[in-house]
């Protein structure tokens, strides 16, 4: 049988070439990123893309920029052609979209490529054609101060590449998601695009909200958004996001900008998720974009040929820097959404006006002045002695009222500070009762508070497990078994379960005992293993998912029959929290008005 193994030999250029091209080159959309980041660095203001069949046919970038000199022209197509860097070092300091070199050249391989360019301090244009591997000469011609770039035919001279393309529509969604990643980053230039001659988006110079807000087709005003910033070692961070009451179902919307490139970077993506946990359900995602502008010796793009993966030196200082100040911003916009300035003019009002005042918005913005945000959350918290209503209690109300006691000292005295400063004796609310076995009903000043029983016991739960700490030896330890990877977990992390004040001892593989637990937590024995197991893997956020988990397991539970007294006393802490969603995320009530129930009723 004849030998099969062949001679080792160096690709002719022509080839390699489009080999290499393939790397940089993939789809119209690969074209359309390599050449606004060429436009972009030359200074560009304005920047019109123009594709004809998805961009398989062409694609024509015009932009203002700086323009390419005559001289330059013949070499700007060559293999690793750039301005950006002239030595090694200098990739330690690169502050460019593009550097290396490869955009032109590997267009080039693959297609027509025609470039008309003028730089301001020339009255002429100079236009140069590549067709088949064959440059020519730079010509004059007619064109404005900047460049022009048009690719024609891609992957015509590559037929086993092309037929790899999707239908042009396919192709033109991809080219427009790279435009509109641009288009983000750069919120101070001006896109437009036309598909087949038909303008089909034009982005004028705007602030970041005012940008993303368009790229949302004005399903999100502007007025809707929120920017906020903070600051590390070497690095900056700016975070446009909407409210949690803005969501979706999937990821799509949270996205990631390092240096104004977009990146794939799922540890800041599970950041703002984490940061939002507290104030989002589950199966809900944030709306956020970042902006992170790093130092460049602290970030490294020249790891991939289309800058798709990035290395960081400073990742977890980004991350955790990143949580915190999204999570500062929420916990300032809830109590802003609770504004209770309506509540202090109730109070200031005649007794004439006193209807007129109570049906203002309870929950209006924050604009108007003399409030802080400890003010408000002093007036939120108000409450007194309740009208407990004579409800004879259900047979089932004995378990529902030991469940229901969510603190052991009374509202507002010593012991309860976690809570606030507590309800001063001349405010009052108004129990009417339990529906669906599910919310309770509270009259206040006028408006109507459903609230949800098990978040709000939730939230009380949990914020008082995070208060009391201190630890308690138990007389009989809890037996737990855990699987491999739960002890994996377990090993790893006692540490941080003694700073919660457990104590976690390992008796044999697989099983282990708590010997001591935080006080606030030493009637949940039952609950205490599975919270520990459900927990355990969560090793970033540990303490959160630990008193999340017990105290949702410890909470009293939809259906759960509350005696007055009981349901008195969780109405009462639950209106001095200074966080108004469970762990979860959901909002402990919500509010109606009287003008709103007189008008469902029609009674306007």
């Amino acid at each position: 049988m004849a030998s099969t193994q062949r001679r080792v030999q160096v690709l002719a250029p022509e080839v390699a070439r489009k080999i290499a091209a393939g790397e940089v080159i993939e789809r119209p959309a690969s074209v359309v990123r390599e050449l606004l980041d060429n436009a972009i660095d030359a200074g560009a203001a304005s920047l019109e893309l123009q594709i004809t069949n998805g961009g398989i046919d062409s694609v024509r970038l015009v932009d203002d920029g700086w323009g390419i000199s005559p001289e330059d022209l013949p070499t700007c197509i060559l293999p690793h052609a750039t301005s950006k860097i002239s030595s090694a070092e200098d990739l330690e300091h690169v502050a460019s979209l593009g550097f290396r070199g490869e955009a032109l050249a590997s267009i080039a391989a693959v297609a027509r490529l025609e470039i008309t360019s003028r730089t301001p301090e020339n009255d002429t244009a100079y236009r140069l054609t590549v067709e088949a591997g064959k440059t020519k000469q730079p010509q004059p011609a007619a064109a404005q101060p900047g460049t022009t770039v048009v690719v024609n035919s891609l992957f015509y001279c590559v037929p086993a590449r092309k037929k790899f393309l999707k239908n042009p529509r396919a192709e033109s969604a991809a080219v427009r998601a790279t435009l509109t990643e641009r288009a983000t980053a750069f919120p101070e230039l001006q896109f437009r695009f036309f598909v087949d001659g038909s303008l089909r988006a034009f982005y004028p110079p705007a602030s970041a909200s005012e940008r993303i807000a368009t790229l949302f087709g004005g399903a999100l005003p502007a007025n809707q958004l929120h920017e906020i910033r903070g600051s590390g070692p070497g690095f900056e961070i700016t975070t446009v996001l909407a409210g949690p009451e803005h969501y979706r179902r999937d990821r799509k919307q949270i996205q990631v900008f390092v240096n104004r490139r977009r990146i794939a970077e799922f540890a800041f993506v599970q950041a703002v998720e984490h940061a939002f946990a507290p104030f989002m359900p589950g199966g809900r995602f944030p709306i956020a974009c970042v902006f992170i502008e790093c130092e460049p010796e602290l970030v490294d793009f020249n790891v991939h040929p289309a800058k798709k993966e990035v290395r960081f030196r400073t990742k977890a200082e980004i991350r955790r820097r990143l949580v915190e100040i999204i999570r500062e911003f929420l916990h300032a916009y809830d109590l802003s959404r609770h504004d209770l300035r309506a509540v202090r003019r109730a109070e200031l009002a005649t007794s004439a006006d006193d209807s007129e005042a109570s049906s203002t918005n309870l929950f209006a913005g924050d604009d108007e002045q003399g409030l802080s945000a400890g003010e408000r959350v002093a007036l939120i918290h108000r409450s007194r002695a309740p009208i407990v209503p004579d409800i004879p209690p259900s047979p089932a109300a004995a378990t529902g009222h030991r469940r229901a006691q969510a603190s052991e000292t009374h509202p507002g005295r010593p012991g309860s500070e976690t809570y606030g400063a507590g309800p001063p004796a001349d405010a009052e609310f108004r129990y009417l009762g339990q529906v669906y076995g599910v919310f309770l009903l509270v009259e206040y000043r006028g408006r109507l508070f459903v609230l949800d029983q098990h978040a709000a016991h939730e939230r009380v739960l949990y914020e008082r497990y995070r208060a009391h700490r201190h630890r308690q030896q138990l007389l009989v330890p809890i037996e737990i078994e855990a699987d491999e990877t739960q002890e994996r977990h377990l090993s790893a992390s006692q540490a941080a379960w003694a700073e919660l004040g457990l104590t976690l001892t390992q008796m044999a593989p697989g099983r282990w005992r708590i010997e001591a637990v935080p006080a606030a937590c030493r009637d949940e024995e039952q609950l205490l293993s599975e919270a520990v197991l459900e927990a355990a893997p969560h090793t970033e956020s540990l303490s959160d998912r630990f008193y999340t988990e017990l105290a949702c397991k410890a909470a009293v539970r939809d259906g759960d029959p509350l005696e007055p007294e009981a349901a008195v006393q969780l109405i009462s802490e639950a209106l001095r929290l200074p966080q108004q969603r469970c762990p979860h995320g959901r909002p402990l009530w919500i509010e109606i008005s009287r003008e709103e129930l007189y008008r469902r009723a029609q009674r306007l």
